[in-house]
């Protein structure tokens, strides 16, 4: 990834980045997004799956984490799932499809999940998990 034009992968992931983050998309969804932090590569600052299945959108999520510089961390932020405000329901369904996708996409690249759990950032509310391996960048 070098600019911020898109450039396309063979499996339609689409990935370009600006001075502040690194970016995600899917070719012909344009409503899927994943955007990750330059200043903290721990913060995953949008996981927007669109009309995405989970399977799907770990598989993308999984190549967009090793095409952004794999995970050398312990522990992964999913920012901002919902508002402190949003109904229980809401917020524990979105956080579980988050960590469900999130799971397998670490788990496809060779990382393993050890406990998630919800955080609260201001007026939002995180997910957050903690890993036990990390992820290599591609090469």
């Amino acid at each position: 990834m070098g600019d911020f034009d898109w450039h396309y992968e063979d499996s339609g992931l689409g990935l370009r980045n600006d001075e502040w983050s690194w970016q995600g998309s899917y070719r012909g969804h344009p409503s899927f997004l994943i955007r990750r932090s330059k200043y903290d590569p721990s913060v995953i600052e949008d996981l927007l799956p669109g009309d995405l299945e989970g399977a799907a959108c770990s598989i993308l999520f999984a190549q967009f984490l090793e095409c952004s510089g794999g995970l050398p961390i312990r522990r992964m932020r999913i920012a901002s799932i919902d508002r402190r405000s949003a109904p229980h329901d809401e917020v524990v369904k979105k956080y579980d499809f988050v960590i469900k996708v999130s799971k397998a996409a670490i788990q496809l690249g060779g990382g393993q999940v050890t406990n998630s759990y919800l955080d609260q950032n201001r007026d939002r509310w995180d997910a957050v998990m903690e890993l036990t391996r990390t992820l290599k960048a591609s090469k």
